[in-house]
């Protein structure tokens, strides 16, 4: 006897882990929580997310969602409200950085410090290559390299270039986010892509006192870059 095939159910999603829906699926009050996230009305984001269906991960045409503007913007108490609505906090914009990219690349230390509480993963690479401390060294936010370091992001992490965060922040000519990543750390001496140190591209930019600092932690004058 032939046994009659169950339907398959449909698996249900809670709405705090709905997948990341897109401009097509925007509407009135996807809008009106982006211009209150924009405005910073913690009132007003809250009372939108208490409506049905609403989802602050979802990404407008731009590309951006209500929960990176108030990264971005270093919102807290817009940012802690979404936060406890509950969102996916792995969703990222279309340059691939999520909100902890976005709260290090603006120098939003303590929106840094919520979404590591929350668990906001460190090692994710946005379309660049580039982790959140890539981001906090450019940035030259001491606060962000120190809350970034003590919950595990890699000091050695690498981008599509073969750059670590101090190389960058060599590139910038931020000595004190330099020593800072090396006590750290850091490797003074590893080489991108195209066999270049921190020291050489300090050298090349004419970033002196990153400079300084890097030659006193140890960087190898005599390596070549053939």
């Amino acid at each position: 006897m032939v046994k009659k095939q169950q339907q398959q159910q449909p698996q249900k999603t809670h709405p705090e882990f709905a997948p990341v829906l897109h401009a097509a699926d925007w509407n009135k009050y996807d809008d009106r929580l982006m211009k209150a996230a924009e405005r910073g009305d913690v009132e007003k984001v809250s009372s939108i997310l208490a409506k049905k269906g609403v989802n602050p991960g979802k990404l407008d045409v731009e590309g951006r969602s209500v929960f990176h503007v108030v990264a971005s913007k270093g919102n807290l108490e817009c940012l802690n409200a979404i936060l406890i609505h509950g969102v996916d906090i792995t969703t990222s914009d279309t340059a691939g950085r999520n909100a902890l990219h976005l709260a290090a690349k603006y120098g939003h230390a303590l929106c840094l410090q919520k979404l590591l509480q929350y668990n906001c993963p460190t090692e994710h690479a946005d379309l660049q290559g580039r982790t959140a401390l890539h981001d906090a060294a450019m940035a030259d936010c001491p606060s962000s390299i120190q809350l970034l370091c003590d919950h595990g992001a890699s000091v050695n992490a690498k981008d599509v270039d073969g750059r670590t965060p101090l190389v960058l922040a060599t590139q910038m000519s931020r000595p004190t986010i330099c020593q800072l990543l090396i006590d750290r750390g850091a490797d003074v001496n590893s080489r991108d892509k195209q066999n270049r140190t921190a020291l050489m591209l300090g050298c090349e930019y004419g970033c002196r006192d990153a400079v300084e600092v890097l030659i006193k932690n140890g960087a190898d004058i005599s390596l070549l870059d053939a």
